[in-house]
């Protein structure tokens, strides 16, 4: 089980890592929801009974660990597990910053609700609208429906 957590934590890093920057406000709570990230994972790994792609599943996951995380951080235990997974190889954050004509577009993105938040991103990782489904629980057209009204509110948001 350490190799295939290995493999899905290296695998998929650097898309979590984004993810979690959207949803925090400073490096910090980026770091800090990466790793509850990688220990949710770590816990739900046992129970993934392929009903979806990796993908699909770790995106899930992610979201719902960034959403429900809502920065309370002085009301969460501090949660530690002995295990060594040395071999995943942390994002760079410098790495990971967005080029800054993107800057812009992150700051529109971060405005959006959870929901909307979600679907772009998602959109931006290149998941079909099936995939982005599977993750969010709703349906292919409900996110296209979504994604032409949030196109317009980031379009409105980056216009000068």
């Amino acid at each position: 089980m350490k190799a295939l957590f290995s493999k899905i934590a290296n695998d998929n890093k650097d898309r979590i890592y984004r993810i979690c920057r959207t949803y925090s406000t400073n490096f910090v709570d980026t770091e800090d929801l990466f790793q509850e990230v990688m220990l949710q994972l770590w816990k739900s790994l046992p129970g993934f009974r392929n009903q979806s792609s990796i993908n699909s599943w770790v995106f899930r996951i992610a979201l719902n660990v960034c959403m429900r995380a809502k920065f309370s951080y002085d009301k969460r235990k501090s949660v530690f597990i002995k295990t060594d997974i040395t071999t995943l190889d942390m994002p760079d954050p410098q790495e990971q910053g967005y080029d800054p004509e993107y800057k812009e577009l992150f700051h529109c993105i971060q405005q959006l609700n959870d929901i909307d938040k979600s679907i772009v991103l998602l959109f931006l990782e290149s998941q079909s609208y099936r995939e982005i489904g599977e993750v969010t629980g709703l349906t292919e057209n409900n996110i296209a429906v979504r994604m032409k009204r949030i196109k317009q509110k980031l379009f409105t948001c980056l216009k000068p």
